[in-house]
């Protein structure tokens, strides 16, 4: 049991009940700031950006005030900042072997990876398929045996969860073809789903005008000119009728890549998905693709693309635009990265499925309340040096009921935000170290369980409690933070004990002399209410 555990253990459990079910039940881990967008009832706002240079290099070593975070265009304050750097030693004993690796000390080590393979077989054409499969053969051979692979596809035929098993993995791939139909309700004015979309939104004039020769040359055999005039109605007509069967298709591509980031999203940390995809038409359905930005930014997941077409001298740059929206929308948000026109699609994708080295998490408070509309994102370094910096391009302002608001979610949003709230009665205590004493900061909550709602179950009255303590630098900077969750199933003597003294924890940080400060969170599950403070203070 780790360090953390035997504190609070030692605090809470006492003596357990005559039954199996113990009264209080600990779990705990570490806590990093979520590299999530957030924006309901504190109203936070944050994601992750990657930064590149020319050679697509991932670029560290900056900070706070390197960048610049605009709202609908309007500049906004900072309010966090961190750094996830993967370059940074990761100590670790010598002469270990785990899982036939080596590990000297101060070498840097890869963690295992969870790594989510979605192809598009809905979109795709026959040779993709077969350059994305051969390409996706060698990850898998060459993957850690600590990594965790699974296969999903867009019609959903074919599905592998998460697994070390490479046997089975590689009969999956064999089984992926495409399943891509085209539907005509008109015979005479053929289009794609791209063709499509382009003439019922207007969007190209050139595609506009192709679908009226089209129906020109099918109809007016006469060149009649009120039959002439007729035909950019009936091309509309005729695109907005393909584009109904195929935005369906869209819809449940989008369904199934849904279903894979949420499963993904269970997994350990260093979640990876790539999605290999010629693209698909995406307009129209923001609040879709929101909602599968926000759930793998909740969830830490790196999303990638990869174009398996490799390179297209001659497309349209309109069209790779709209095809390929999905895909570069999911890459800027997550830090993630999209490979078109590379006819190395194996190189390429072993490139999507490795961790970015250094990824930052930026966030502010917008000055407007929640409005349930579409907000445009924007983050800019202050001195470009011709760096490419990608982040997600808006985010839904959602109003939202706290009380049905998923538990992690509501937790990030309090330690990101620097509200003061006070939804259950808690109080937070920092002992500072006295100089020199080599002893660690104490971070103490005390919970007062009377106000809470307890759900009576055989006997027992059952609660959950989450801490969470973060501690930052004066910037604000990320340095190291603990979760502790406290599953309670009480007797009733134990209740009125409880009751009576209240619920304390206790967590602690070692730290160096310097200035501090601390967000705390204490979140109960009953009514999902939480209580949130900061302190600042300096070890001498």
């Amino acid at each position: 049991m780790p360090a953390l555990e035997l504190i609070f253990a030692a605090m809470f459990l006492g003596q357990l009940p005559s039954g199996d079910l113990p009264e209080v039940r600990i779990r705990s881990g570490p806590y990093a700031f979520p590299q999530s967008v957030i924006s309901v009832q504190t109203n936070l706002v944050s994601t992750v950006v990657t930064v590149r240079d020319r050679r697509g290099i991932p670029v560290g070593g900056l900070a706070q005030a390197d960048f610049e975070i605009f709202d609908d265009g309007k500049p906004q304050a900072i309010k966090f900042f961190s750094v996830q750097d993967l370059t940074r030693p990761i100590p670790a004993p010598p002469q270990v072997e785990s899982a036939g690796q080596f590990h000297a000390p101060g070498v840097t080590s890869r963690p295992p990876r969870s790594m989510a393979l979605f192809f598009d077989d809905t979109h795709a054409a026959l040779f993709d398929a077969h350059k994305s499969v051969v390409a996706a053969e060698k990850i898998v051979d060459e993957a850690g045996p600590l990594d965790r692979l699974a296969l999903f596809t867009g019609s959903g035929r074919v599905f592998v969860d998460f697994t070390t098993g490479r046997e089975k993995l590689h009969a999956a791939l064999k089984k992926v073809i495409p399943h891509w139909s085209r539907r005509q309700l008109d015979p005479c004015i053929t289009l794609d789903p791209y063709q499509a979309y382009a003439v019922a939104n207007n969007l190209d004039a050139s595609e506009v005008n192709a679908a009226v020769a089209k129906a020109t040359a099918c109809n007016c055999v006469s060149q009649d000119s009120a039959c002439l005039a007729a035909q950019v109605a009936v091309a509309h007509d005729a695109a907005e009728l393909a584009w109904d069967l195929y935005k369906s298709g869209s819809e449940d591509a989008l369904d199934s890549l849904r279903i894979a980031v949420n499963r993904l999203a269970q997994m350990p940390e260093n979640r990876i998905l790539v999605m290999l995809s010629r693209g698909f038409v995406t307009g129209g359905m923001n609040r879709q693709k929101s909602e599968i930005i926000n759930a793998a930014l909740r969830a830490h997941i790196v999303m990638n693309g990869l174009n398996p077409e490799g390179l297209l001298p001659n497309i349209k740059p309109l069209r790779q635009m709209v095809l390929q929206q999905l895909m570069q929308e999911t890459a800027e948000a997550t830090g993630g990265k999209l490979v078109k026109n590379n006819n190395d699609i194996t190189g390429a994708l072993e490139s999507l499925v490795a961790l970015p080295d250094v990824s930052y998490t930026l966030g502010f408070t917008p000055l407007r309340d929640p409005d349930g509309k579409y907000h445009v994102l924007k983050v800019k370094l202050k001195n470009n040096h011709g760096y490419e910096v990608a982040a997600r391009q808006g985010y839904w302002s959602d109003k939202s009921d706290p009380a049905k608001e998923p538990a992690q979610r509501r937790i990030d949003e309090a330690v990101l935000s620097n509200q003061e709230v006070a939804e259950i009665p808690t109080t937070l205590r920092v002992s500072v170290p006295a100089p020199d004493s080599g002893q660690p900061l104490a971070i103490r909550f005390k919970v007062d369980p009377r106000p809470l709602r307890f759900l009576a179950k055989d006997g027992r009255s059952m609660q959950e409690l989450t801490f969470v303590a973060v501690l930052m630098n004066p910037a604000g900077e990320y340095l190291t933070g603990k979760q502790v969750v406290m599953d309670l199933a009480l007797t009733q003597a134990k209740l009125a004990s409880m009751q009576e003294s209240g619920i304390e924890g206790l967590m602690d940080f070692p730290v160096a002399p310097g200035n501090y400060s601390i967000r705390a969170v204490v979140r109960e599950a009953g009514q999902n209410r939480i209580a949130a403070s900061s302190a600042s203070f300096e070890v001498k």
